[in-house]
């Protein structure tokens, strides 16, 4: 369904394009055309609240009042718009009522709702890093956490044999709470030939059920050992590196990568998704919208010039295109909350109210950060992390970016990919030829 999202900013509400927003005395309800219910909250965040008008609104103008006060009206507005109200104060509650006008005449007065608004988060973290590594190029790609006690990250770490010689590959490491320790995740091609690869990408559902991509085989560790369960490419000739997983469970597996490649593992069978581009996919995430529906976007860009870049949503096996207008540069990640706030991450950090199909604007934060980021993770709208070149780190509490490159700065590296859970932050990449793991607590 077609929803409309109006941005309210206070300072300006009366300038807004939608309407002169000319005074109008409000007189009684000569008759009600819907139930008082029409109006709802949809979301809220620290300085900004989602409305929904969800009455019919043919042929009439929409006023909404915050506290008494009128901060909008609109002209036939479409039903099931979402309002979002800006610049409002943390950790506050509102009353919000919307009018049905024709002409001077209120045809329809909703019930007042009350809404609050979250506060904030706390910024003040305390870091710890480790680096891992004593020869070749060892990097950390991905993170998934279970708990703060039970973390895996997968990438290539290199170690001296016994003879202090020849490097030995790990592609997986894990923390138990107390320490570090390398691990060998053993892979599969089409022929059965077992093999140890570099890993991307790591996905966990419980400490028993995880599950590690290599180009060709979707291998699963259920805490005891690690068993095969598909194949990318039947042919036997893949060439894409799968740089994402992630899923609602163990039957519903979303894995991208490189040269477009899209597949979905429903824990019996690999099927393919036509992407439409050859393109690197870089991320892929999903979240249940209010309509208990699965909303899932990928997204894929081109590093160097002219930057080609999109984004896709994923939909019964099928991927949509959805615009990328405003975003002049490569896109390396993406989160969201559905009917909220969506969020890129590349060159820039992108902002957009309601989601990544929606038409509304794009606002770009080009002033956070003088940094390539190359990851964004959240677990709510005041409490969302991002990492990138050069070991930025950033912290968003609901209200402002915090950046701990002071703290965590990387002189030779960057971090590949971040995660936030709790009061738990971790981030991993690389620095020089180590492979590199930061941890905030807070």
């Amino acid at each position: 369904m077609l929803q409309k999202i109006i941005l309210i900013s206070t300072a300006i509400i009366f300038l807004f394009a939608f309407n002169s927003c000319s005074s109008t005395e409000l007189t009684e309800p000569a008759k009600k055309t819907e139930g008082d219910n029409w109006i709802k909250v949809n979301d809220a965040a620290s300085v900004e609240l989602w409305l929904k008008i969800t009455g019919s609104t043919d042929n009439t103008t929409i006023l909404i009042k915050r506290d008494g006060k009128e901060i909008l009206n609109i002209p036939q507005p479409c039903k099931d718009s979402v309002i979002c109200d800006k610049d409002l104060t943390p950790g506050k509650t509102y009353s919000y009522q919307a009018f049905k006008m024709v002409g001077a005449q209120t045809t329809g007065i909703s019930l007042p709702v009350t809404a609050a608004t979250l506060g904030l988060t706390s910024d003040e973290f305390t870091w710890q890093t480790w680096k891992f590594g004593q020869n070749n190029n060892s990097a950390i790609y991905d993170i998934a956490v279970i708990t703060e006690n039970d973390i895996w990250a997968v990438g290539q770490i290199y170690m001296n044999d016994s003879t202090g010689q020849t490097p030995n590959m790990y592609n997986a490491i894990h923390w138990n709470g107390s320490k570090w320790e390398l691990k060998k995740i053993l892979f599969r091609d089409y022929w059965n030939y077992p093999e140890y690869f570099p890993i991307r990408t790591v996905l966990a559902f419980s400490n028993n059920n995880v599950w590690f991509a290599s180009p060709e085989n979707l291998v699963q560790w259920n805490g005891d050992s690690l068993s095969s369960k598909a194949f990318f490419d039947p042919s036997g000739s893949c060439l894409s590196q799968v740089n994402k997983m992630w899923g609602t469970n163990e039957n519903n597996i979303y894995c991208v990568g490189d040269y477009g490649m899209i597949y979905h593992y429903t824990g019996s069978n690999m099927q393919e998704i036509e992407s439409g581009t050859t393109l690197s996919l870089r991320d892929i995430k999903g979240c249940m919208n209010e309509q208990n529906n699965l909303e899932i976007y990928a997204v894929g860009s081109n590093t160097d010039y002219p930057f080609d870049k999109m984004i896709l949503s994923i939909n019964d096996n099928t991927a949509t295109n959805v615009s990328v207008e405003g975003i002049p540069f490569y896109i390396n990640g993406i989160w969201f909350k559905p009917g909220s706030k969506s969020y890129t991450v590349g060159c820039f950090l992108y902002e957009k109210n309601n989601s990544f199909s929606d038409n509304s604007t794009l606002f770009t934060k080009n002033d956070i950060t003088k940094y390539t980021l190359r990851s964004i993770d959240g677990q709510a709208l005041n409490d969302i992390a991002a990492c990138g070149s050069y070991g930025e780190l950033l912290h968003y509490n609901g209200k402002n970016w915090q950046s701990y490159h002071n703290l965590v700065g990387l002189e030779n590296g960057e971090f590949y990919c971040i995660k936030i859970k709790n009061n738990f932050i971790i981030a991993a990449g690389y620095n020089n030829n180590e492979a590199v793991i930061t941890i905030g607590r807070r």
